[in-house]
């Protein structure tokens, strides 16, 4: 992966005619060395957001160390997304990722959604973040166990599964098989949870071609990586 740190700056916002002082509600904002805010928007120019957080503190912060604002809880203005000191950040879900220094090839899509490869190509770890939220993890799972089921998945993605914790959030983990039209099976295991503001995150871990013990010590490997995960929790 380049190391650059691919961050989008307020581009929608940029025009700054339609917000001023008179804009007032709940802002979640995010920094671009990874610090998170919360609290009531104030005033949103050109050149400053200003913020009040729950303390009563007031928050001002110039624009341009702005990456991310979101100014509703169910919409975010743009994705923004990167790598830094080799730590991968998705700014519009909160989530960090270490990235493993070797054995891997590491990268993402036109979305952010991170990759990480075997160097072999037989095991891929994706991450699948979302921008909506959910009150609980429950209602999570159940949102996605019915879109698997609509789509035909093996029931063991979204029934039963094994109960963990990321970054001390409730998490729980499904393994499971699919085939192909080679008759070739590939093994999965995705973990889900949600961060600390309830934004969904996957964690899939596919593997092809590879024996039980095989995918049992990758599966090792990626839980390394996973448990590297860190939520960026807003200031308060």
């Amino acid at each position: 992966m380049k190391s650059i740190f691919a961050i989008i700056v307020l581009l929608v916002l940029a025009a700054g005619s339609g917000f001023g002082a008179e804009q007032h509600g709940q802002a979640y904002l995010v920094l671009t060395d990874g610090t998170p805010h919360l609290g009531e928007l104030l005033s949103l120019d050109d050149s400053t957001v200003r913020l009040r957080a729950a303390n009563g503190s007031i928050v001002e912060v110039e624009r341009g160390k702005v990456a991310l604002i979101n100014l509703h809880p169910e919409w975010v203005v743009m994705k923004a997304y990167g790598t830094k000191d080799n730590v991968y950040y998705d700014f519009a879900s909160g989530l960090a990722v270490i990235l493993p220094t070797n054995g891997w090839l590491c990268g993402y899509d036109s979305e952010g959604h991170l990759f990480i490869t075997s160097q072999d190509g037989r095991l891929t770890l994706g991450f699948y973040a979302y921008i909506s939220r959910f009150a609980t993890l429950g209602d999570f799972l159940a949102t996605h166990a019915a879109w698997r089921k609509a789509s035909g998945m093996p029931e063991a993605s979204y029934t039963g599964g094994e109960a963990m914790q990321i970054d001390g959030q409730p998490a729980r983990a499904f393994a499971y098989e699919t085939g192909s039209g080679q008759g070739k099976r590939t093994r999965m295991l995705d973990v889900k949870t949600i961060g600390p503001l309830g934004h969904g995150l996957v964690v899939v871990l596919m593997g092809s071609d590879l024996t039980a013990e095989e995918f049992d010590q990758a599966r090792q490997s990626a839980l390394r990586v996973i448990q590297g995960i860190h939520f960026l929790r807003p200031v308060s």
